[in-house]
């Protein structure tokens, strides 16, 4: 509630005069809490070639290495 109040523009003070707490019981809390990071999703090195590795798996019957090697 607190972050949230921060992150819409309010100030230190306005938040703790609004929930009755102290300025510094604020600046406790927004130090406390973490912030979360969204990850991106990689890509593989292998996305461009992953049809392919399917077709030589299923249609020649290949093994890792041999994929590898071609």
């Amino acid at each position: 509630m607190i972050r949230n109040m921060r992150d819409n523009g309010m100030r230190i003070r306005s938040i703790a005069k609004e929930l009755g707490i102290s300025r510094n019981s604020v600046r406790k809390h927004l130090k406390n809490e973490p912030v979360k990071k969204q990850k991106q999703k990689r890509g593989s090195k292998l996305d461009p070639y992953r049809d392919m590795i399917k077709t030589l798996i299923e249609k020649d019957n290949l093994s890792a290495v041999r994929i590898l090697k071609r």
